[in-house]
């Protein structure tokens, strides 16, 4: 029999566009997980009637750009891999929606074989200097901080710290190569239990970066002995950025989504349900 598959959801609002999500990968060959952020007061009743569904009782607080992000994916490897034995593990978030059949994307998974599949996004080195191999101490607060005058002193405060760095040459990870894709990803149960078994290593390797949720998973796994399982689809995932902000996707975008050829798109908000509708619609229809 094939083995099952685990979406593991990071979501914090926009909970009807989630449970439309929860809805289309309702699927017997589907477990979903789902990790609500601690800044959720209300943590929303989402059903399934096919999936069996797992909300995290452990809530962390996380912050866009911060090692929380990491210990939110850790939470959901770990939640996850206890439970059962999957063919992959799909690491979402809860403004994604299918623009396949849950039953059409389980295919073209396991067609692939069990593989960490990954979406491209480029980098250069100036980038994963800044990122990656300097200490960045103030960065969290320039985006948890919401008012001007707290953004432009945290602001600040990390070019403070980054510049006697650059002029020191103070550089950590200077041999290692450090590679960029989406933190959306899909890992084979090989991959997570490799993430798993390097968790402390990582978590303490990464702990003063900016944005590692971008590189921290394919640049551990793109070493021995996983190398070779690594591979770039971005058949995925559609999005689109804006001034490094996904955009939003509207009934406008309809045949644009549907002519992509992927599997998944993001991002989806309230005002996307008129389009989720259509998409809804158009695959039960199918």
């Amino acid at each position: 029999m094939d083995k099952k598959h685990a979406y593991l959801i990071i979501a914090h609002n926009e909970f009807e566009v989630l449970q439309k999500l929860v809805s289309a990968l309702d699927d017997e060959m589907h477990d979903i997980y789902i990790h609500f952020d601690a800044k959720v007061k209300e943590v929303p009743q989402i059903t399934t009637k096919k999936s069996a569904l797992y909300i995290l009782p452990k809530r962390i607080d996380t912050c866009w750009g911060d090692i929380t992000l990491l210990e939110v994916e850790y939470a959901l490897w770990e939640q996850a891999h206890q439970q059962e034995e999957y063919a992959y593990y799909h690491l979402i978030s809860g403004q994604h929606y299918p623009l396949r059949s849950a039953k059409e994307i389980y295919s073209y998974y396991n067609s692939l074989g069990e593989r960490c599949i990954f979406q491209f996004m480029p980098t250069h080195e100036e980038e994963i200097d800044a990122k990656i191999r300097r200490y960045n101490i103030f960065a969290n607060y320039m985006v948890t901080r919401k008012t001007s005058l707290s953004y432009k002193f945290a602001r600040l405060l990390w070019n403070l710290t980054l510049k006697p760095q650059k002029i020191l040459d103070i550089r950590r990870y200077r041999q290692e190569q450090f590679y960029k894709a989406s933190q959306w990803c899909s890992l084979s149960r090989e991959g997570v239990e490799y993430m798993l078994s390097i968790k402390k290593r990582v978590l303490r390797k990464y702990r003063y970066t900016f944005c590692a949720d971008e590189f921290f998973v394919l640049s551990e796994l793109k070493n021995p002995p996983l190398a070779n399982q690594c591979i770039y689809d971005d058949r995925i995932l559609k999005v689109e950025f804006v001034a490094s902000t996904p955009r939003i996707y509207m009934e406008t975008d309809w045949n644009e989504l549907k002519e992509s050829g992927c599997l998944f798109a993001r991002k989806f908000t309230q005002e996307s349900m008129t389009l989720i509708n259509k998409i809804e619609r158009h695959e039960q229809a199918d």
